[in-house]
């Protein structure tokens, strides 16, 4: 996008804070895995940052569950702006109730692996995949893992259909989304 997706607003807040507010919402605990480099400081929260320079999202979810005080943790990417309390909810209850080691949510692109619940028994299998030079989020998953899903068509009537887990990841989705938002071309 030629700068920060964190960083872009839409609706007068910006992306990252609008997750993290969501995320607050549902979590005593709200670490911001900011990369190999302390970003976002001004945020006022505990900053992760990923042991493997090169590891992209996966070294973030690795660094996070092994700092976080709970078993499971929400991992949520901060380019998705229509995330919400209820679709963390219903995550969490899902992980919880099957007792799985990874809830990914589901839409009709496929899995969001960075809109999902993790327990803190992926790391190693999750570093075991490092070793191997896999760096894909869905790369670690083995048969020592309990994964499922949870489907957009099993979320509450009002968010079926409101593509909750939407990330934007090119300037011409991220300028779609801004008109959905009432926002002009400017930015």
């Amino acid at each position: 996008m030629g700068r920060d997706k964190a960083e872009l607003e839409l609706g007068g807040e910006r992306m990252l804070d609008r997750v993290l507010s969501e995320v607050a919402s549902v979590c005593s605990e709200v670490l911001l895995a900011c990369g190999p480099h302390e970003r976002y400081k001004n945020r006022g929260l505990r900053l992760v940052l990923d042991g493997c320079a090169d590891g992209g999202p996966l070294a973030g979810i690795v660094a996070a569950l092994e700092t976080a005080r709970e078993e499971r943790a929400l991992v949520v990417a901060c380019d998705m702006p229509r995330v919400c309390r209820d679709l963390f909810l219903a995550l969490a209850h899902r992980a919880a109730r099957e007792e799985l080691d990874v809830c990914w949510f589901e839409s009709e692109r496929g899995v969001e692996p960075l809109c999902a619940v993790y327990s803190r028994r992926c790391v190693p299998v999750m570093r075991a995949a490092f070793a191997s030079g896999k760096r894909r989020v869905t790369s670690f998953v083995d048969d020592s893992l309990q994964v499922g899903t949870l489907n957009e068509g099993e979320l509450g009537r009002e968010l079926r259909g409101a593509d909750c887990a939407l990330n934007l990841n090119t300037r011409l989705e991220f300028d779609v989304e801004r008109q959905g938002w009432g926002q002009g071309d400017n930015q």
